[in-house]
């Protein structure tokens, strides 16, 4: 398994990340990624501990505070983020196009997609400044929006920025289910875009991130096609084995969730086997 835990610089959560931290640097297989979604701390530093000696295991996600509607005002901030994330060995980072969903209406359809294309360049031109590669995370919008949004990149020959999809945000915030998002991320993969993975589970209303051990469809529903939630996971393994999937849950429930799909993809293997 290609796959992580996540966690984010909340000092209200500096007991139970350290405890992440201590699994992350005693499982050599294991990923993960760390959100600057606060001010900056003394988790940050507290991070550089356990992965200034890691190569190709570690990835950030942007403060939330920096999108591609207002990365022009926070391009000092942000480079200086950039600049912690490789102090950290981060090999990327993930950023939003929005920051909240009430920016997003403001601009319908495409109009979005003009409305960024600035923010979008100088994003490309950063990545290629800081030898670095960011990845838009798809939230708020169809597949439709952001198949659009990457043609466009491609064709522009911006190609310094790489595709996270966030199954959850697919679940509550677009209308196509699974099988259309699979359809997309296999277009992008054969444009050569880097992917990236989020994955947790929800009920279809709201974004609640839950973990395999909460969430009450695992067998599957609309979205999924009724196809088991585990399932869905092993074909994204199976299919890019290369791209890393970070599990976005609580913190609480982040080792035993990561162990518990662990479990189920090794009972696999060994039913296929016999």
């Amino acid at each position: 398994m290609n796959a992580g835990l996540k966690i984010v610089n909340n000092i209200q959560y500096k007991n139970i990340n350290k405890q992440i931290l201590q699994y992350f640097e005693n499982n050599p297989g294991v990923l993960l990624e760390i959100g600057f979604y606060f001010d900056p701390n003394m988790l940050n530093s507290y991070f550089m501990q356990y992965c200034y000696h890691v190569k190709n295991k570690v990835n950030t996600h942007a403060n939330l505070h920096y999108d591609m509607l207002n990365l022009h005002r926070f391009k000092r901030e942000f480079e200086a983020e950039i600049k912690l994330s490789k102090l950290i060995n981060s090999d990327y980072s993930i950023v939003h196009l929005a920051s909240s969903q009430r920016e997003n209406k403001s601009y319908p359809g495409i109009s979005l997609i003009h409305a960024i294309w600035d923010n979008l360049c100088l994003l490309d031109q950063i990545a290629k400044k800081e030898d670095f590669v960011f990845y838009i995370e798809n939230i708020y919008r169809d597949v439709y929006f952001y198949t659009q949004l990457f043609r466009e990149l491609k064709r522009e020959g911006l190609n310094n920025i790489g595709f996270c999809f966030d199954i959850g945000h697919a679940k509550v915030w677009s209308r196509q289910n699974l099988r259309d998002w699979q359809f997309f991320l296999q277009e992008l993969y054969a444009m050569a875009i880097p992917l990236h993975v989020h994955f947790h589970l929800n009920n279809g209303q709201e974004d609640e991130h839950l973990s395999f051990l909460e969430f009450t469809k695992i067998k599957g529903d609309e979205f999924s096609g009724y196809m088991d939630y585990r399932d869905v996971y092993a074909s994204l393994e199976e299919e890019y084995p290369e791209v890393r999937k970070i599990f976005e849950v609580k913190p609480k429930f982040a080792i035993m969730n990561l162990e518990y799909i662990t479990a189920a993809m090794h009972q696999e293997l060994r039913t296929m086997v016999r």
